[in-house]
């Protein structure tokens, strides 16, 4: 006959099981911020959008007061660094 003594640590570990099951229950991918993302590459993502966003507002800038391209006051075509006339 078994005593109580054999059965506390299967007590225990259910004890436990219940509460971690409670936790799981509530959040099962406590890791993942969205259905495909952890934290982390959420918080990367919108690091990269926000740097493309600012670089293509300094782009609208410049396009905006002319200063993207060089002076055409010249008859001769400005030859840009990579070889090709803008």
């Amino acid at each position: 006959m078994k005593t109580a003594a054999h059965f506390l640590p299967l007590l225990v570990i259910a004890a436990c099981g219940i509460g971690c099951a409670e936790e799981y229950q509530n959040r099962p991918a406590p890791a993942m911020a969205s259905t495909t993302d952890r934290w982390i590459d959420a918080a990367n993502n919108y690091v990269y959008m926000r740097n493309i966003n600012q670089r293509g507002l300094l782009d609208d800038v410049n396009r905006t007061i002319y200063i993207d391209n060089p002076s055409r006051l010249s008859p001769w075509p400005i030859v840009d660094m990579s070889g090709n006339p803008r």
